[in-house]
């Protein structure tokens, strides 16, 4: 199985960095989630990072608050690759 790596950019986990290696890995407000990110204009639920049959990871927005990733909104699954930056609010929160 293909790992994930990910580099907190803002909050109080700025600067940390943490490795999945599972399929699915998923972010927002709530405490209780792999990538727990506590800030207000993040939803409980905001996303998810899966792992596809061919081994590439996408990222899935569930809230209407929006996230990007490059700058460019995610209105469907969307291709994620190293160096890549997920933002919410216009507010980056991971690579």
């Amino acid at each position: 199985m293909s790992k994930i790596k990910i580099k907190m950019l803002t909050g109080p986990y700025a600067g940390r960095t943490a490795s999945f290696d599972t399929p699915l890995v998923s972010f927002g407000r709530a405490a209780n989630l792999p990538i727990p990110i506590p800030l207000e204009t993040i939803s409980r639920h905001h996303g998810d990072l899966q792992l596809q049959e061919d081994g590439t990871w996408v990222v899935v927005n569930h809230s209407s608050n929006g996230s990007t990733l490059n700058g460019k909104k995610i209105r469907k699954p969307r291709p994620a690759k190293t160096g890549d930056v997920v933002a919410i609010a216009k507010q980056p929160v991971f690579e």
